[in-house]
């Protein structure tokens, strides 16, 4: 999906493959999209990612009729577990979904080509501190809390104009960057990537290991003496083991060829002025996304203004270096 390809197509290719579907049924555009605002359906569900929220929605049961609705509850009653260990998919492809998702198109009545609705690039990252709803952009120019504007159950009416919280971001992130210097964090940084070029060297034994037992069962196929169908089950469940071992493979890093931060420090001064021009809003907000997990904005004590809490991404500029690599390699 995050490489172009429509729902269609991949529910095509999936039950042309017999892919078992979460419902044990045929694949839909429903078990894959499901619904942006209940979180529902793989591209949708954040469990992929390792991200756990309770108390999302609710049920009622009308006395007479004993029928059940459901409602959502409000961002602020969430209760919201990063759970690591549940992770399947990196935040850098997640990124990629969600900018697809999100980047509406239309077509002229003329037949010209079609163009892409322009994406906010802090969408679903800023929240506001009272109520904990997510702050969108009103008229292309402030973050304002959603709570307040469409049902004003918040009393948060102060916003940030779009300019000034991207001036903010940058200062932050640039003095996170100066921890940099320390030898003892650069220490810490190598020390991960060597763990995942162990771990990566691991994945791949687990390749070799698995090709051979494939191979194994295509020659007890050929020699026609077992249950071909329980065989040709194996064998299936063997190659896909095979394709999600090389799925992680893809996500590990490369060695450091460059010094850190330099790399960071050129990045952060393009993503800056990519982000005063928002025409380039993908790539801004995938390189947001790696390195930003919230920002929360809550109102000072005086008349006017907000402070400002930015919370990054577990290990963020390790992700944000191997989205670099990505992109230094696609160029």
């Amino acid at each position: 999906y995050a490489e172009g390809h429509s729902l269609g197509s991949i529910v095509q290719i999936l039950n042309a493959r017999n892919v078992p579907s979460p419902r044990k049924s045929k694949w839909t555009k429903q078990s894959l999209m499901g619904s942006k605002v209940r979180r529902e359906g793989i591209l949708c569900n954040e469990i992929y990612r390792g991200r756990s929220i309770w108390n999302m929605k609710s049920k009622s049961i009308n006395p007479d009729t004993g029928g059940v609705n459901y409602y959502m509850n409000p961002e602020s009653e969430w209760q919201v577990t990063q759970l690591e260990h549940l992770r399947l998919i990196s935040e850098e492809l997640w990124a990629k979904c969600e900018v697809r998702k999100y980047a509406k198109k239309s077509t002229k009545k003329d037949g010209k080509e079609e163009r892409i609705r322009k994406i906010n690039p802090f969408r679903s990252l800023v929240f506001c501190g009272v109520c904990g709803s997510n702050k969108n952009l009103a008229n292309k120019k402030r973050y304002v809390c959603s709570s307040f504007k469409y049902h004003r159950t918040c009393g948060n009416g102060r916003g940030i104009n779009l300019e000034n919280l991207t001036q903010e971001v940058i200062d932050f992130l640039k003095h996170d960057l100066k921890r940099l210097s320390s030898k003892e964090w650069l220490e810490n940084f190598e020390q991960r990537m060597i763990q995942e070029d162990h771990e990566k060297n691991a994945l791949h034994n687990q390749v070799v290991e698995i090709s051979s037992k494939i191979s194994r069962v295509v020659d007890i196929i050929d020699d026609d003496e077992f249950d071909i169908a329980e065989l040709k089950e194996k064998l299936r469940k063997l190659q896909y083991e095979r394709a999600q071992v090389m799925a992680k493979i893809e996500q590990t890093s490369t060695k450091i060829d460059t010094p850190i931060q330099e790399t960071f420090s050129n990045a952060l001064s393009s993503l800056h002025e990519r982000l005063l021009e928002p025409q380039d809003n993908d790539h801004n907000r995938i390189e947001l996304l790696a390195l930003i997990k919230s920002i929360t904005l809550s109102p000072t004590e005086q008349y006017r203004g907000e402070t400002l809490f930015i919370e990054m991404q577990p290990n963020a500029w390790l992700t944000y270096y191997r989205l670099l690599q990505t992109q230094q390699e696609q160029a």
